[in-house]
């Protein structure tokens, strides 16, 4: 009777990992879509870098410089969405523009020459997007899409000594 109990049990607790698996991979293509530049961490440390061309219930296929590979979803702990320096070069764009406009009023009135007007903006919006973009560029606003939990692990391990047999069931999560 002990062993059945046993036996069902873990079983059971063995069977749970690939139910949780099953209902993660009908998510996928929410997760992630076709098109977008993404960064992909798999379970040994690898990092991949590119389009996703196909994400399917079994893999993420991911367009590279080296070609197309395939990562298996059960092997994938992290997807991140890269952040580009766009918007922080169009911020600071914005921010010059305004600066220079009121600048130029300020400093050269209504009598100015247009073409001094033109230089502050122009001056301006160019330093400013330099400097927005070179901001952008010292922050880390990588966007995560899929992060992997811990999993319900299970394992059996013999124990033999001395007059002892049996087994350890060791469960983690």
């Amino acid at each position: 009777m002990k062993v059945a109990i046993s036996a069902a049990l873990t079983l059971t607790l063995l069977s749970m990992p690939a139910a949780a698996a099953a209902g993660q991979a009908e998510r996928w293509a929410d997760i992630v879509q076709a098109g977008p530049r993404v960064r992909i961490v798999d379970v040994q440390g690898r990092r991949l870098e590119g389009r996703v061309e196909l994400a399917s219930d079994e893999t993420v296929r991911v367009s590279t410089r080296a070609g197309s590979e395939d990562v298996a979803n059960d092997r994938i702990v992290r997807i991140e969405k890269p952040d580009g320096l766009k918007n922080g070069a169009l911020i600071g764009l914005g921010v010059g523009l305004g600066f220079g406009v009121v600048g130029a009023t300020l400093v050269h009135g209504e009598g100015a020459e247009s073409g001094q007007v033109a230089a502050v903006i122009v001056s301006n919006a160019l330093a400013y997007t330099l400097l927005g973009t070179g901001i952008d560029a010292v922050f880390n606003n990588r966007r995560t899409l899929y992060e992997r939990g811990r999993r319900l692990q299970t394992r059996v391990a013999p124990v033999v000594g001395s007059g002892v047999r049996g087994a350890v069931l060791a469960v983690t999560w």
